[in-house]
């Protein structure tokens, strides 16, 4: 990989330089100070990503951003922002930056994870538009008008064939009600079939004399639905059939003449459909590699915790505890009138070591790797009785072993799942059970507390149990929640042993 920096202060310069020489199969292709080099350095050479400050000497702020964006916009792009811009740096992943990192809190680690990232959040979104671009080269280039509508008959999109006819740009179409164009009226038509559709979550279709275009058409509408199944709009095809009415009211001896060209354009219809729904499939695709990616940034985010946890325990805690012993030599060594002064410092000191060690075991426990998952959650279910009193009954069977994805995601799960019981049950008892059956990992976490409204839950999307929900989803486990107020609150986990 090929990096390219922009960057005006040659003390970080020589930092980044020293970062890339931890990072095998990354070099740093070019450097400039300014924008316009920058652009001249592109232009000549292949470059897989930028890293940039966004305020150097002849571009300041975003402004550096929009023009790189501009000029060369399927490069990833990466930002630097000191620590008073960490907001900018986040207002910059809206204007197309792939990511952004705060000077002072680089490491050579992080450096290349987030290089690594980029460029492959690029690549997901170009493929991602690229599937939009040919969804909507398909839908403009069917010629009946198809446009897709809400519950209260707003278009939410339109087809190239709706918008020449009515002589509308796209944007003033979307979010006017449809029977304001297509009828030039304040209210649907008492036979409107999108109406029908939106009762009865059935095809519906409707042919009439239209006299805001003057000609017979046939109205088509399609239900649409939700994920839970609920009918949310339409997509509503209009056909011209004024030459088809006018042969029946003037040839009805060609009736079977007509019937046959109904069924050609209703095969017209199916082939439309089938294109929607092939183009609906490749959305599907783009969700799963999103969904590929969240996975990536969970792995990424557990390792952070790691290094943090080893961090603290290994530079922050051995520190720690030298600085006690030589308080205690200095305790001895003190006269009287100091001694409880140093006494108190050194209890101070043995305060601190005891809570480096737990924000090391919260961030990330080495035992999970080192000895497992059950031992894990016997430590942690005792630091929780030692800080905050909670009694955690334990259950477990034999597990054998597990693949580090579901360790994770199962010690994570039930952390969470507890951390809830002591903030909102009103208990402080829980029961904890843990077993293997058919290659995958059954756990439940139950408490006899308050219990929860689901449905009040549900509608305010309770980020703990969202953020539990899609742990579980992420390596293809389930997760059921099930409560009654008063009663307490049970949640059942199933997870694949073994992940690839």
């Amino acid at each position: 990989m090929k990096v390219f920096l922009l960057e005006d202060n040659p003390g970080d310069v020589r930092l980044i330089k020293e970062y890339f020489k931890d990072m095998p199969g990354i070099s740093l292709g070019g450097t400039a100070e300014l924008l316009d080099k920058a652009i001249n350095f592109l232009n000549e050479n292949e470059t897989e990503v930028a890293l940039i400050d966004l305020n150097v000497p002849d571009s300041p702020g975003l402004e550096t951003l929009k023009t790189l964006r501009a000029k060369f916009p399927d490069l990833p792009i990466v930002v630097l922002t000191s620590n008073s811009d960490e907001e900018l740096g986040s207002r910059a992943i809206h204007f197309g930056a792939q990511d952004y990192l705060v000077k002072g809190q680089v490491e050579s680690g992080l450096l290349r994870r987030v290089l690594f990232y980029a460029v492959e959040r690029k690549k997901s979104e170009e493929a991602i538009n690229a599937a939009v671009r040919e969804w909507q080269s398909t839908f403009d280039s069917i010629t009946d008008i198809i446009i897709l509508l809400d519950r209260n008959h707003r278009i939410i999109r339109a087809n190239k064939a709706f918008t020449d006819t009515f002589k509308l740009k796209h944007d003033a179409a979307v979010g006017r009600h449809c029977y304001e164009i297509v009828h030039n009226a304040l209210e649907p038509p008492v036979f409107c079939p999108h109406s029908r559709t939106l009762s009865t979550c059935q095809a519906a279709r409707e042919e009439f004399f239209e006299p805001n275009l003057g000609i017979y058409i046939e109205a088509t509408t399609l239900p649409t639905f939700d994920q839970l199944g609920n009918c949310t709009g339409s997509v509503h095809i209009v056909k011209d059939i004024n030459e088809r009415k006018q042969a029946e009211q003037s040839l009805q001896n060609l009736n079977v003449e007509l019937e046959n060209r109904v069924k050609a354009r209703t095969s017209e219809l199916e082939t439309a459909y089938h294109q929607l729904q092939e183009q609906l499939e490749l959305r599907s695709k783009a969700e799963d590699s999103l969904r590929s990616l969240s996975n990536r940034l969970l792995k990424i985010q557990e390792e952070e915790r790691r290094t943090m946890a080893k961090e603290l325990h290994d530079e922050v805690g051995q520190s720690l505890t030298v600085l006690k012993l030589l308080l205690g030599r200095i305790e001895r060594m003190s006269p009287a009138d100091t001694k409880l002064l140093v006494k108190e410092a050194s209890d101070d000191v043995t305060g601190l070591i005891s809570q480096v060690r737990n924000m090391s075991l919260s961030l990330r426990p080495s035992s999970l790797d080192e000895l497992g998952l059950a031992p894990t959650l016997e430590a942690l279910f005792k630091q929780l009785h030692n800080q905050a009193r909670l009694e955690v009954h334990f259950d477990d069977g034999e597990i054998g072993v597990l693949h580090q994805n579901t360790r994770i995601t199962a010690y994570r799960i039930i952390q969470e799942a507890l951390t809830n019981i002591m903030r909102h049950s009103g208990t402080n008892e829980a029961w904890v059970s843990l077993h293997r059956s058919d290659n995958r990992l059954q756990f439940s976490v139950k408490d006899r507390g308050r219990g929860i409204d689901l449905m009040e839950i549900e509608a305010t999307k309770s980020t703990g149990l969202s953020a539990m929900k899609e742990r579980a989803g992420l390596v293809n486990g389930s997760f059921e929640i099930e409560s009654m107020l008063g009663l307490g609150t049970t949640i059942q986990v199933s997870l694949p042993c073994g992940l690839t």
